[in-house]
């Protein structure tokens, strides 16, 4: 016996086109000065084996990174700085302390001027560990 089962959905949507009219159009971003801001991620991992035949070992690791930038823009000048720090640790079942595993700096500075219509000068710092 052969059972068979068959859903048909049917769904519609409208949209009113005066309301999305304004959402097409691309705009310049226009805000001159600094933009700052900070990302933080921080992760946490364990595990754990117990009576476990095929070897391996029960460990507690953590790491962080601390994004930052700092951005301006005037006129024809833009100045692009980005900074980001990096640290993780493992600890395995047996052992006595923690193990670095992650140790990062990473530093970037580009400057940029606009000489013409599609030509720019522009310089570039970078420091990484």
């Amino acid at each position: 016996m052969l059972n068979a089962l068959a859903f048909l959905i049917v769904t519609g949507h409208a949209q009113d086109a005066d309301a999305i009219k304004g959402l097409n159009t691309a705009s310049a971003d226009t805000v001159e000065g600094w933009k700052k801001g900070v990302n933080i991620f921080i992760n946490f991992s364990q595990t754990s084996l117990t009576n476990w035949s095929a070897g391996g070992q029960s460990s507690f690791a953590g790491s962080g990174l601390v994004n930052m930038f700092a951005n301006y823009k005037k006129g024809n000048t833009n100045w692009d700085n980005t900074l980001d720090i990096g640290l993780g640790a493992l600890k395995q079942n047996g052992d006595d302390g923690f193990v670095k595993t992650d140790d990062k700096i990473d530093l970037a500075s580009k400057y940029g001027y606009k000489a013409f219509t599609k030509w720019n000068y522009a310089a570039l710092f970078n420091f990484k560990t």
